[in-house]
């Protein structure tokens, strides 16, 4: 059993802690030695996982800027400031809510512009025209 003083010097050196995060670490150790995994082993997994997650998330980044640079490239022209377009469907069918049947918005995303354009022609055939697909 520990002492007063020397429960006290580690409840110091601790509370940077959560008490429950100093349970779960408990609970893992069991784990760990019931399993037979070194902490070795569990540092490698951890370094493992690290990097295949930063990998992954470059990858990411990657496909989302190679898809930008795609729609910009590609996408129609704001007549006022020239600044590639964005679209956005429209997605209340034909009637009170959308009198005219409009079926997507073409918008400038500059904040310094608000040009606006409603199209009737069907949101997933332009986005393939402008990204190239099918």
């Amino acid at each position: 059993m520990l002492g007063f003083e020397e429960l006290e010097e580690i409840g110091r050196k601790l509370k940077v802690f959560h008490f429950g995060r100093l349970q779960e670490l408990v609970t893992l150790f069991e784990v760990l030695k019931r399993e037979k995994i070194s902490l070795e082993k569990l540092k490698d997994f951890i370094d493992t996982t690290l990097s295949r997650h930063q990998f992954q998330e470059t990858e990411y980044r990657a496909m989302i800027e190679f898809r930008e640079r795609k729609w910009n490239k590609n996408s129609r022209r704001c007549p006022t400031c020239m600044t590639p377009m964005r679209l956005s469907p429209i997605k209340e069918p034909k009637g009170k809510a959308n009198v005219y049947g409009y079926t997507c918005l073409w918008y400038c995303p500059s904040e310094k512009c608000n040009f606006e354009e409603y199209s009737k022609e069907k949101f997933e055939e332009l986005y393939q025209k402008i990204m190239g697909g099918r």
